[in-house]
């Protein structure tokens, strides 16, 4: 008997998290070692990718971790928010228990 795939991108139709966890990381970092930043860092940084972003924090905040240990954080730190902070969406845990059912 095949046994049947599913395939779901996870965010926004099984949780919305995306945007909420790059800002909490993205931040999360700075506050935690009471770096000051500009209002606006979200907007100049979500588009370089974590790894571009620890390259900025070291370079423009002179943080004293390689880009690698600070990618490394958003890792550790964004799989405990997934985790830990965010929900399913309502009906996803039993649509995907109903998936499972199906022969």
């Amino acid at each position: 008997m095949a046994k049947k795939i599913y395939f779901f991108d996870m965010d926004g139709t099984l949780i919305d998290s995306m945007q909420l966890a790059w800002d909490k990381v993205i931040l999360r970092f700075l506050d935690e070692r009471g770096i000051s930043y500009p209002d606006n860092i979200i907007a100049n940084l979500v588009t370089r990718g974590f790894m571009g972003i620890a390259n900025h924090y070291v370079e423009h905040f002179k943080v004293d971790m390689t880009p690698e240990q600070i990618y490394d954080w958003f890792m550790v730190e964004l799989e405990s928010m997934y985790q830990n902070e965010f929900q399913l969406k309502d009906g996803a845990k039993e649509f995907i228990l109903f998936l499972k059912e199906i022969p």
